[in-house]
């Protein structure tokens, strides 16, 4: 890029440079810019790396774990007819799934306190009802 030349002399302005082509007559205005190059960025809520990330993680492995070791009572507790070899193999390998399902999807809450209260709830409701059912 070359120095922008002031009109009256040819002289350099200093501090400012000429793209070719965008030279424009004394008293007019310069050209438009295309669209692309007005696109503001996303605002803070809309960007792709959210600020929660972090909180969101955090919930999903701790809670999600959590939540994960209660359904799998809850299927134990409810699959008491099936043998033990069964039943036992089954809450075992059932963990993992629905733990890692939970951690996916801890990312669709808003932001990281609402994946902790919802994880929270959801992992409390869940092992009142094995600690209800174990009861009976």
């Amino acid at each position: 890029m070359k120095a922008a030349t002031n009109e009256v002399g040819g002289q350099a302005t200093p501090g400012t440079q000429a793209t070719p082509g965008t030279e424009t007559a004394p008293g007019t205005k310069p050209a438009p810019r295309p669209r692309e190059a007005r696109a503001k960025s996303a605002p803070a809520s809309k960007r792709a790396a959210s600020r929660h990330w972090v909180s969101k993680t955090l919930a999903g492995a701790l809670l999600g774990l959590v939540l994960a070791l209660g359904v799998s009572g809850v299927v134990a507790e409810l699959a008491g007819a099936v043998p033990l070899v069964i039943r036992a193999q089954l809450v075992m390998w059932l963990v993992v799934p629905v733990w890692l399902t939970v951690f996916a999807s801890v990312y669709f809450f808003r932001t990281g306190a609402r994946a902790w209260v919802g994880l929270g709830a959801a992992s409390a409701l869940v092992h009142g009802l094995f600690f209800a059912l174990r009861a009976l």
